[in-house]
């Protein structure tokens, strides 16, 4: 934690304090700031799905997954999902 704040959002590098701070993969955001990087609608723990350092929300990328599925991908053969607490759920 830096000298006279909290820590720095994960999005826009400002301080994040305690009251408006959002936690995930380790990383403190701000709640303003913890946005999809997709489609910019506001996240919240049920609708976070981490890849490579970015958050994006969890139906976006179902609904992506879902959509190569009915364009015949033969090679998908399971779609889990899996909460940061609990076993993970088999969608297809």
């Amino acid at each position: 934690m830096p000298l006279g704040g909290g820590n720095k959002c994960g999005c826009c590098q400002k301080t994040v304090y305690f009251a408006e701070e959002v936690q995930c993969d380790g990383r403190s955001f701000h709640k303003s700031c913890f946005l999809c990087m997709v489609c910019r609608k506001n996240l919240d723990s049920t609708t976070v799905a981490t890849h490579e350092n970015e958050v994006y929300n969890i139906h976006l990328a179902v609904n992506f997954l879902v959509s190569l599925l009915k364009k015949n991908w033969q090679n998908v053969r399971a779609l889990y999902i899996k909460s940061s607490m609990g076993k993970p759920q088999r969608l297809y």
